[in-house]
């Protein structure tokens, strides 16, 4: 895990808002994904802006199944480490990525650490 680049990544996007299709809550796990810990699926998010990021959520029958085309099996959280990826239904369907300690998850100007109980499964990256 690359700590430095991902601080600075993470302290980029803070303040940003969450805006689908442009800094949602895949992008927000995608890019940190390829900058703390060098794994690229960005090629895997099919969308750019708001229309196609809904085309692609529909296509795919929504959230946790477009990540499931993206980053493979469903798997449960006690296989799970930090880099893979969690889904979260707080206050509604979102993704975080795992760090050590703690779940990051982009909401509206926030990034919230949300406790690793939260979830019940995700995806390894």
């Amino acid at each position: 895990m690359n700590t430095e680049a991902l601080h600075k990544y993470l302290s980029a996007v803070e303040s940003k808002q969450v805006t689908l299709g442009h800094h949602d809550c895949v992008r927000f796990v995608v890019e940190a994904l390829y900058v703390g810990f060098d794994r690229d699926y960005r090629a895997q998010l099919e969308y750019w802006d708001r229309r196609s990021a809904v085309v692609r959520l529909r296509r795919a029958g929504g959230l946790r199944n477009a990540a499931s085309d993206a980053f493979g099996h469903e798997v449960p959280k006690k296989k799970l480490v930090p880099g893979d990826v969690a889904y979260l239904e707080i206050p509604q369907a979102t993704l975080g990525l795992i760090l050590p300690g703690y779940i990051a998850m982009k909401v509206g100007h926030t990034i919230h650490r949300v406790d690793f109980r939260a979830i019940d499964f995700g995806w390894k990256t």
